[in-house]
């Protein structure tokens, strides 16, 4: 859809209305999941769930932001958060900031249609985005810096692993594999199930 934006719109209106289109779709899955499903999420008690909510209430924008960078699920984060005791506020200004980027070059992409030179813009964008969130994320605030134990680790990169397994990413979704077996994470047949 992003795309499209760039082929009818052109990059600037195209961007003005890809951006405007995802925030209000973030919002909106944000809001279903707290309405929805948040009172639900409050009656278990698992150590996974406490530990996601902590983790999504102190370093909620941080988390956020990187996930919009990498190009996770766009509705799993959506959905995830508003599960969470994360802050609206928070949420809403990490996707802001974060789907800058993607939204730019798919909407370059688009363009391309009409204005070649719009490709290469746009994949030099998506490679930018992607170094800034590993160096986000290798940061002493990074997601992996705030996990207690080299299980929590491994079982973060399991979770990240089957979300890209499910969307067919296998490239990533090995990568995530790989790390999440150095950390000792037993459960590695699950992922395609």
């Amino acid at each position: 859809m992003t795309a499209a934006a760039g082929v009818v719109w052109g990059p600037w209106l195209g961007t003005v209305y890809a951006l405007i289109g995802e925030n209000l779709s973030a919002a909106f899955g944000f809001g279903l999941a707290r309405f929805l499903g948040r009172a639900l999420i409050e009656q278990w008690e698992s150590k996974i769930i406490e530990r996601v909510e902590s983790h999504l209430r102190e370093h909620g924008f941080l988390t956020v932001l990187i996930g919009r960078l990498l190009y996770l699920p766009f509705d799993a984060v959506d959905f995830c958060c508003g599960l969470s005791g994360m802050s609206f506020k928070d949420f809403q200004s990490a996707t802001s900031i974060g789907i800058l980027p993607g939204a730019v070059s798919f909407v370059l992409f688009g363009a391309a249609a009409w204005e070649p030179k719009n490709l290469a813009m746009g994949g030099g964008i998506f490679l930018v985005s992607l170094v800034i969130a590993e160096l986000a994320r290798r940061s002493r605030t990074g997601v992996s810096a705030h996990m207690a134990s080299p299980g929590d680790r491994a079982r973060y990169y399991y979770v990240i692993a089957k979300m890209y397994a499910r969307v067919g990413d296998h490239e990533r979704c090995l990568l995530y594999l790989k790390k999440a077996i150095e950390q000792g994470y037993p459960e590695i047949k699950k992922v395609y199930t």
